[in-house]
């Protein structure tokens, strides 16, 4: 008792996940459940943050990209890292050309950090020929000034502005809520998306709002 795990059924086409720090008692997903989902998807993007997940302000940093994609997905995409700040506006972004093919390094982005502690969100989307989206990941990456913790950023993010309207959790704010579960997805909503609910999903939780 007290003990949490993920398990894999093998034998299923997806994983399936049975853990109380995934799904609740009463069968509501918590918001790792949808984490865990995009990580275990046939074909996932990610940017590889550094140790511990800060870095310090006023550095550049580059961030290895990478693709992983499972058997049957050997197709070309184009890979779109980018970071945004605190308000959601673009510090940095790169696009380049990959093909699926096991786990590759699609390319890096390099990130000038702002000079104050705050937290940024590092998005990486994979497109297929068409422009379609197929995969996504949004990461926190803590950023700290001489004298703050590491990880103090995530103390009192800027608080975001979340509503539901006509069926979508909408930001209204100017600062970019991180840690989003809605939807049957898992990362942020910078200031102006919106993410369309399904009624069975139509609730949701955040860190900063």
């Amino acid at each position: 008792g007290g003990q949490s795990a993920a398990l894999v059924c093998l034998a299923d086409e997806r994983p399936r996940y049975a853990s109380e720090a995934l799904v609740e008692y009463g069968g509501a997903r918590r918001p790792a459940f949808y984490a865990l989902q995009e990580a275990w998807a046939p074909l996932a993007v990610y940017a590889a943050l550094p140790d511990g997940l800060f870095a310090r302000a006023g550095e550049v940093i580059r961030l290895p990209i990478w693709l992983l994609c499972g058997e049957g997905e050997n197709r070309a995409f184009t890979v779109t890292a980018s970071c945004f700040g605190p308000d959601g506006a673009l510090l940095s972004t790169v696009s380049f050309p990959a093909f699926a093919q096991g786990s590759v390094p699609a390319g890096a982005l390099s990130v000038h950090l702002p000079g104050a502690s705050c937290a940024l969100t590092v998005r990486v989307t994979a497109t297929d020929e068409a422009g379609g989206p197929i995969a996504r990941s949004d990461s926190i990456l803590c950023v700290f000034s001489e004298g703050d913790a590491p990880l103090g950023a995530l103390l009192h993010p800027p608080r975001a502005a979340l509503r539901v309207s006509d069926g979508a959790l909408v930001n209204e704010g100017g600062a970019a809520a991180l840690a989003v579960s809605a939807g049957g997805r898992y990362g942020a909503l910078l200031p102006g998306e919106r993410l369309a609910l399904s009624e069975a999903e139509a609730g949701f939780e955040a860190l900063n709002a």
